[in-house]
């Protein structure tokens, strides 16, 4: 199932980019190293394929259901298969487990970006030990991705935590700006009902300018403070 949203997802066009640029990553490594076949290059293929998928998806502001888990689950297999068909530790891009560590990164911070290093460890170790690998380097490589899992993580939520401040700030001005044009139209309406009103040029100036001020400053404190107002009681006082 997908879902149409009206505004677009941020984590999304981060996730997207990313993997863009690990896709490069393994096409440069694979063309230097000579071992850019069809065959072993398929998981690769279907790298792209996805992330175009998920490129025009999000460029249409559409979800699928479940969209973070599944982003992070169908880049795990895919980069763990093109891991095991690259010569897995002793290949090109032993470095392949970075993907989904950024991608979980990006969608679930810390947290998911250790399950996902957890998971692709594990396939590395396994290779490691029954590939006729070299388990001290699986392990190397396994607490690399540990490592760069808490880097990338807390630099996620150090993003994230940004962003949702910067939103928020946006989303109090746009209000309060609103909040502004409602006062300054019923400031309007109300002078314009009062001019209609009444033939008193003393009551037409006197509502004239206290509307004024409201308009200018919606804040009550601000108002009973204002000059205008003051303006108003001096001439009442008259």
């Amino acid at each position: 199932m997908m879902r149409k949203y009206d505004l677009p997802y941020m984590a999304d066009w981060f996730a997207i980019s990313l993997r863009w640029v690990i896709l490069i990553g393994y096409t440069v490594s694979l063309g230097l190293s000579g071992k850019l076949a069809l065959f072993t290059s398929l998981p690769l293929a279907l790298l792209i394929v996805w992330n175009l998928v998920m490129t025009v998806l999000t460029g249409l502001n559409v979800r699928v259901t479940y969209h973070r888990p599944v982003s992070i689950m169908t880049d795990l297999v895919l980069a763990g298969a093109f891991y095991g068909t690259q010569g897995g530790l002793w290949g090109p891009t032993f470095w392949a487990g970075l993907l989904p560590v950024l991608t979980g990164a990006i969608y679930f911070e810390v947290l998911g970006s250790l399950i996902a290093a957890v998971l692709f460890s594990v396939l590395v170790i396994y290779t490691g030990l029954n590939t006729g690998g070299n388990l001290t380097l699986a392990i190397i490589i396994s607490a690399s991705l540990g490592v760069l899992s808490l880097v990338f993580g807390l630099l996620s939520h150090s993003m994230i935590r940004s962003m949702k401040g910067n939103r928020e700030q946006m989303r109090g001005e746009e209000e309060r700006k609103g909040h502004l044009q409602t006062e300054r139209m019923r400031a309007i309406y109300e002078l314009t009902l009062a001019l209609s009103s009444t033939l008193s040029y003393t009551r037409v100036l006197e509502s004239a300018l206290n509307i004024s001020a409201s308009a200018l400053n919606p804040d009550p404190d601000h108002i009973l403070s204002d000059p205008l107002v003051g303006a108003v009681m001096l001439f009442k006082g008259g």
